[in-house]
């Protein structure tokens, strides 16, 4: 739900038409990841935590899901990552449960920065299983 960045630059080499937008030599294309992640049209209810979203049934645009980019300048460690993630999500899962408390905060609020923070400190029970 929440990518590292809002998203990335990117700089063109030569001119291109896309969809009917013509990006001139030289020009800057800012792709908005975190907006990207948000758009209803694509994630119906977007704010929710839904994980049927990804269900091998589910069909959508290829890049209507980009955390780690795409195209040539891809994440070299992406599936290092994603694998790493699956492992350590999987090894705390089972060693703990996490609950909210009345310090939890309905929706989270970022700080200005460049990259996805909260502006408060998430607050959470945990207790082991």
């Amino acid at each position: 739900m929440y990518p590292v960045i809002y998203g990335v630059n990117r700089h063109t080499v030569q001119t291109r038409t896309i969809k009917g937008v013509t990006f001139p030599k030289g020009s800057n294309v800012y792709i908005p990841i975190f907006h990207i992640h948000r758009d209803p049209a694509i994630y119906p209810d977007p704010d929710t935590f839904n994980p049927d979203r990804w269900s091998e049934n589910t069909v959508r645009h290829p890049m209507a899901y980009i955390p780690f980019g795409a195209g040539p300048r891809v994440c070299v460690g992406m599936r290092l990552a994603v694998f790493e993630l699956k492992v350590a999500i999987i090894k705390v899962l089972r060693a703990v449960k996490f609950s909210t408390t009345k310090k939890t905060q309905e929706k989270i609020v970022f700080a200005d920065s460049s990259f996805l923070m909260p502006k408060t400190p998430i607050v959470l029970h945990v207790e082991r299983r």
